[in-house]
């Protein structure tokens, strides 16, 4: 008798265990992707439209990645249909990276400011 995996949680977080990342208590391999960048949808979002990403989506998880990275902070749509596709979004907040922020305090407040945003 072939043994299941319980299904992992969509909504569970991702933790790390040393080498490893773990969801709700399953070891957790990343199968990642670059999401965009992308230009501006009609809403204003660096997005594509819900209709194209819905499509996206549905391929990404049918090649069984399970992580997005992308790099503009999405709108909550985006994390939503993530959601339903069961993959994950790495978000990297657009900055200068050029610098290191640490050195001044007027940097690190504004890197603070678009985390929070």
């Amino acid at each position: 008798m072939k043994h299941v995996a319980d299904p992992i949680p969509t909504n569970a977080r991702v933790t790390t265990d040393g080498k490893f990342f773990r969801v709700g208590g399953h070891k957790f391999f990343v199968c990642g992707a670059a999401y965009g960048p992308f230009r501006k949808n009609g809403a204003g979002e660096f997005f594509p439209p819900p209709d194209r990403v819905e499509s996206d989506l549905s391929l990404a998880a049918g090649a069984h990645i399970n992580v997005l990275r992308v790099y503009e902070a999405p709108p909550r749509w985006f994390l939503d249909a993530a959601g339903r596709h069961g993959i994950r979004v790495l978000i990297d907040i657009p900055w200068n990276k050029d610098s290191c922020f640490l050195d001044k305090p007027s940097s690190w407040e504004g890197a603070v400011e678009s985390v929070r945003n």
